[in-house]
């Protein structure tokens, strides 16, 4: 379908514009990433109106993001109504961040827009419908290519991802005074991602002298393991253990990582929130290249799995081949003592401020 939209035909030069489309239909990490190059597409074009365009899986963290007029939720699995929704709005220029799946490609092609930018993704094959098709990298962070991409539109960015933390803080919470375990990732062959259950057991083993609680964040799908392994954990730690799964909106959650002391996490989208609030978080990467996916902030720190076999997903789900145990190579006392240099480093940050 995309190889047949291929003689749409194209402009060679970006036309002047008053409205902008952004398409961004993905996962939340990757939304979070856009939260850097919006301020400055807003400073390239303050005029323009933008209009953000997403999926059911990342609306609400696309509500979050700066510099953005409208929030458009687009109906993504009905690509009928999806394209009408496209075609409504009447954006002059598109925008399309999704790096491989065609159906946002497809969508691009038929949107209406006068100019389209889009990923030339190698073995994708769903560049041909834009006007300006940007080679995406796996060789570099996603924020990168982002970065890329946006300089199709005339805009140099160099700013980091960043997030407002307005949620309230649970009233059962102090600041500073616990540590957010994150276990649970999303996406395809998520449990290939996951830490070994013993592993959190053992550090929690260690957390709990430090005088910190324990809180575990996840999602509404994490309910029961989370209750599962709440009991457990506090067993283990002889602190108390927060389970916050699917019980806080999202701008709670983000509230919750940016007052925590200090935040681990496999990798997943917690990562990035935590780093786009300037958290202290520490994010286990297995099959993750963390070259490619790692958090990005000035308090961000990645431990990956031992071997070179190691850290080969690109795009996510390039599993065929690979090995399956990478994140059991991530071991309990490394993290630890990274926790503990981190926490130490905070304190002493903390110390300077007041001193």
């Amino acid at each position: 379908m995309v190889f047949l939209l291929r003689a749409r035909a194209k402009s060679a030069r970006l036309p002047p514009f008053s409205s902008l489309g952004l398409l961004q239909t993905a996962a939340i990490g990757d939304t979070v990433l856009m939260s850097a190059v919006l301020p400055d597409i807003r400073r390239s074009f303050p005029n323009a109106r933008i209009t953000l365009f997403c999926g059911s899986s990342n609306h609400q963290m696309a509500r979050l993001l700066p510099d953005v007029d409208e929030v458009v939720p687009l109906p993504i699995n009905s690509p009928l109504a999806a394209v009408r929704l496209l075609r409504s709005k009447r954006v002059d220029v598109l925008c399309d961040f999704g790096p491989w799946p065609r159906l946002n490609a497809i969508c691009s092609a038929l949107s209406g827009a006068r100019f389209l930018i889009g990923f030339r993704t190698p073995g994708e094959h769903r560049h041909y419908v834009y006007d300006r098709a940007v080679e995406h990298s796996a060789r570099v962070h996603e924020l990168e290519n982002q970065r890329a991409l946006v300089r199709a539109l005339g805009v140099e960015s160099r700013s980091l991802p960043h997030l407002s933390a307005e949620g309230p803080l649970p009233k059962a919470l102090s600041p500073k005074a616990f540590v957010v375990f994150h276990l649970w990732p999303a996406g395809y062959r998520s449990y290939l991602k996951e830490w070994p259950e013993s592993y959190w057991l053992e550090l929690a083993e260690s957390v709990g002298p430090l005088g910190y609680d324990i809180v575990l964040t996840g999602g509404t799908s994490d309910r029961e393991r989370a209750e599962e392994i709440s009991a457990k954990l506090t067993a283990r730690a002889n602190r108390r253990v927060l389970d916050l799964c699917g019980e806080t909106t999202l701008a709670e959650t983000i509230r919750v990582l940016k007052d925590a002391a200090a935040v681990v996490s496999v990798n997943t989208g917690i990562v990035h929130l935590a780093a786009a609030v300037e958290a202290a978080v520490i994010s286990l990467n297995g099959p993750t290249n963390a070259a490619r996916w790692g958090p990005v902030g000035p308090r961000s720190i990645s431990i990956n799995a031992a071997g070179s076999d190691c850290g080969y997903l690109n795009l996510g789900f390039e599993y065929a081949g690979h090995r399956d145990d990478c994140m059991a190579a991530i071991k309990p006392d490394l993290v630890f003592e990274t926790l503990v240099r981190l926490l130490r480093s905070e304190t002493d940050q903390d110390s300077q401020a007041t001193g």
